[in-house]
């Protein structure tokens, strides 16, 4: 069979998420993460995921702060991300892993595991994103523009 190449773009889906991180009580943050996905839903079909990197700042204003930076496998309305983090705990810094398990759209619940490097210590967070998707020419999802070459 004959196969095409498949059109990508640029999402930038800048957002705020709030949480809760358990043993630390609630956690806010801001997020952003920079997506290549197929550019219509036909290339969709062919290629039904995107991927990128993510980088945020998450805090409970309260001895707890934590910069990620990460990759990301998104499908139809799911991801997975996963990368290194820098945090502050209690005066300290240390280094961990973190990945997170996601859905939705501009709602988005997720379940982020922290595993800190040379520790026992670990941290588990459950919450929402709530994101904009943005595209580099000032395009939005959801604005209403019903080009045939943009998937939502």
């Amino acid at each position: 069979s004959q196969s095409h190449a498949i059109d990508t773009m640029v999402w930038i889906n800048p957002g705020v998420k709030i949480s809760y991180t358990f043993g630390e009580g609630l956690t806010w943050g801001f997020e952003i993460s920079v997506v290549l996905m197929p550019e219509s839903w036909d290339d969709m079909k062919e290629r039904p995921w995107a991927y990128g990197f993510v980088f945020s700042i998450d805090s409970n204003f309260d001895g707890l702060t934590k910069y990620h930076l990460g990759g990301e496998l998104v499908g139809p309305f799911i991801g997975i991300e996963s990368g290194p983090s820098y945090i502050k705990y209690n005066g300290k810094g240390i280094f961990g892993l973190s990945t997170s398990f996601w859905g939705g759209l501009w709602i988005l619940p997720f379940y982020t595991y922290t595993n800190v490097f040379g520790s026992s210590q670990s941290f588990h967070e459950l919450g929402s994103h709530f994101k904009l998707h943005l595209t580099p020419n000032g395009n939005y999802s959801g604005d209403g523009d019903d080009d045939d070459h943009d998937i939502f």
